[in-house]
């Protein structure tokens, strides 16, 4: 694991864990509330599955945009030890002429 993955991971879990807890507070509170006001049963599912339809979608897309992210900053690393490679590979291949003893002196 990275270091500070373990920190990393401990924030992620927590932020998880008070939105699941958030979430079930919604489900739970939202509806006797939509009762005590005089919502029937119908209108009460539809709105209950319309909150769910809009939570998961917005998961879906927060998920999205991480993964995209993720695959820029990992394309930009690549590039970035792509270049360093090529920046070695041009350093030996100077280092090689000019340590090379088979050419004439011309001195």
């Amino acid at each position: 694991m990275p270091a500070g993955g373990a920190r990393d991971s401990l924030r992620i879990l927590t932020a998880r864990g008070l939105r699941a807890f958030g979430d079930g507070c919604v489900s739970l509170l939202v509806p006797i509330y939509l009762l005590q006001l005089g919502f029937s049963a119908l209108e009460i599912g539809a709105i209950v599955t319309s909150t769910l339809i809009g939570t998961a979608l917005v998961t879906l897309w927060a998920g999205m945009v991480a993964a995209a992210l993720a695959a820029r900053r990992r394309v930009a690393d690549d590039r970035d030890r792509r270049r360093v490679r090529d920046d070695d590979g041009l350093l030996a291949v100077v280092a090689h002429r000019l340590c090379r003893h088979d050419e004439p002196d011309l001195g």
